[in-house]
């Protein structure tokens, strides 16, 4: 019998993850404004916030016949980001306040104009 060889396959490095993220926010972010879906300006807002809003899934591939995983995925997708019991419209003066659960309050701004920016940060 022949003695069979083992060969060894070189491991890839780890991803730089926020250099990916990086360059996939870029890429979209092109993608949209030459579509027309967006603006330079809020290009320019958007690389103002302190969380991009992009996020690399780098987990295992889900499979369509996976009912489980799709059923999560479904819900991560649809999920709420701000809770509305926690926002106020002020409508005299056209701001909205957003109360995080543990109190602190958000400075006042425009609807829309960049929600993530009012909500308080850690």
């Amino acid at each position: 019998m022949q003695k069979v060889e083992k060969i060894r396959s070189p491991v890839a490095p780890p991803l730089e993850l926020k250099k990916l993220e990086a360059i996939f926010r870029h890429k979209m972010l092109r993608i949209l404004l030459s579509k027309g879906k967006i603006t330079e300006e809020i290009i320019r807002m958007l690389s103002t916030w302190k969380h991009s809003g992009f996020h690399i899934f780098c987990g295992n591939r889900i499979s369509p016949k996976d009912d489980t995983a799709m059923e999560n995925l479904a819900r991560y997708i649809i999920r709420v980001l701000f809770s509305q019991e926690c926002m106020q419209y002020l409508d005299e003066e056209g701001k909205v306040i957003y109360t995080a659960r543990d109190g602190r309050q958000a400075r006042p701004c425009p609807p829309w104009n960049g929600l993530p920016t009012c909500v308080p940060t850690s």
